[in-house]
């Protein structure tokens, strides 16, 4: 069986920026939580409660420099579960969502970004 490393099309960027996120068509508030990394395809956010896998989500992503933030739907298509310390009292949870929907544009903005002021993880 082949890793999530293995799969990936593109390459992970670690980025710490903030990223909204809303349940998809729902009354939901949107939590603002941190990234973990990003890629041209995806992002690993940070979260506090669990996702459920094929959950679709409203993201606003914001890079340094930029003066909108990219609006784009995510699919939650894996999540992991970590706990910071010994104590298991908080944990939190990595959530890995995929980019639905992704446009040339929009793309071509993140790769843009990534490229020009990152180094691959």
């Amino acid at each position: 069986m082949k890793s999530n490393e293995d799969r990936r099309i593109f390459p992970r960027f670690n980025l710490l920026v903030d990223v909204s996120v809303a349940k998809h068509a729902s009354s939901e508030k949107e939590k603002i939580l941190p990234s973990k990394n990003i890629s041209q395809g995806g992002v690993c956010v940070i979260a506090f409660e669990q996702s459920k896998m094929g959950d679709l989500m409203d993201l606003k992503i914001r890079l340094p420099g930029m003066d909108e933030d990219i609006k784009i739907m995510g699919k939650v298509v894996w999540v992991k579960e970590f706990s910071i310390g010994t104590t298991r009292k908080s944990p939190r949870f990595e959530v890995g969502m995929e980019f639905v929907g992704l446009n040339d544009s929009i793309f071509e903005q993140i790769s843009k970004y990534l490229y020009n002021n990152q180094n691959p993880k």
